[in-house]
């Protein structure tokens, strides 16, 4: 679980588990994460 900052901590640490093929949590609570700190809106390259 994570909000803002931690929010978005939370997701990456989430994917660094599924590159690295680590079990991942079975629920993932994200309360107004920051995904996109670039503002720049291009979603395209995440």
């Amino acid at each position: 679980m994570g909000d803002s900052a931690g929010g978005g901590l939370s997701v990456a640490f989430c994917e660094y588990l599924a590159v690295n093929n680590y079990s991942q949590p079975e629920k993932l609570i994200l309360i107004s994460p920051w995904l996109d700190v670039s503002m720049s809106g291009d979603y395209d390259e995440v």
